[in-house]
């Protein structure tokens, strides 16, 4: 898979949003909570409720979202799982949201005094097809309008919504901000990878 990594704080995500979810794009929860359906947003105002840039366990992954494009696959498959127990009661499930063709969105943020990375995600048509055994498969994806889509978000996380680099590595303009006023920049607890943003 192709990953993007960027450093984003709360004030962050709506302009993202707001750039990426339009119609007729949905965003959905990859993995919904215990007994609940995933929820599927049409607006970056009613994805709002999201705590985005926010990551209280500090491990990059504290929203874990997945954005459709109609013109790029069918539908994707709504499941339902069980989960075993321990640590769920007996009888507990959720849903998940899979497709070859979604693109995934790893929402990190603040921690404290940190700032964890978040990441976009993709299958290029290579990998899904060594790779991508969920459906709708990699047969069902339109993979020139996927490249175009998937160049288009590089594009607005690397140029468009960009402060400031750390690396090799886009930091936007909320995360730049705390990270001038001393929050750190780092890959995700427990890591030793920290970026930094050299002074203008």
């Amino acid at each position: 898979m192709t990953w993007v990594k960027f450093f984003a704080a709360p004030d962050d995500f709506p302009p993202l949003l707001e750039r990426i979810l339009v119609e007729p794009r949905r965003l959905f929860e990859v993995y919904s909570e215990p007994g609940t359906k995933a929820r599927e947003f049409a607006t970056a105002a009613a994805a709002d409720v999201l705590p985005l840039g926010h990551d209280p366990d500090g491990n990059g992954l504290a929203l874990h979202l997945a954005l459709w494009a109609p013109d790029v696959m069918p539908p994707p498959t709504v499941r339902r799982i069980d989960l075993r127990a321990p640590p769920f009661p007996a009888g507990s499930w959720r849903e998940v949201v899979e497709g070859c063709g979604l693109v995934w969105l790893h929402a990190g943020g603040l921690n404290g005094e940190v700032i964890t990375a978040s990441s976009l995600g993709w299958f290029t048509q290579r990998a899904a097809a060594r790779q991508c055994t969920v459906q709708p498969g990699p047969n069902s994806v339109d993979w020139v309008a996927h490249t175009a889509l998937a160049t288009s978000l590089k594009r607005l996380l690397q140029r468009e919504l960009t402060a400031a680099r750390a690396g090799q590595v886009a930091v936007l303009p909320d995360a730049l901000k705390r990270h001038r006023a001393g929050s750190r920049l780092i890959a995700g607890l427990g890591t030793k990878q920290e970026f930094r943003v050299e002074a203008a």
